[in-house]
């Protein structure tokens, strides 16, 4: 947990001129959505890396890679 809530701290830094780039099976677990939501506020590039084909976070990703079993 307390990983989770220095990457949330540090992704206030992140600017236009940065790529977030999230691993997210489900693409609906809170904290990579909130980072998602400060990356877009701050107007960075977002890449989900994930598993389902529709998810909160695919709607405010950029990029979208789909994992295959």
């Amino acid at each position: 947990m307390k990983s989770s809530h220095i990457a949330l701290e540090g992704i206030t830094n992140i600017t236009k001129n940065d790529v977030l780039v999230i691993f997210s099976y489900s693409g609906m677990t809170q904290e990579p959505l909130l980072m998602a939501k400060q990356a877009r506020k701050n107007h960075a590039k977002i890449v989900l890396i994930t598993r389902e084909k529709t998810s909160p976070l695919r709607q405010i990703s950029d990029i979208i890679e789909f994992l295959r079993n």
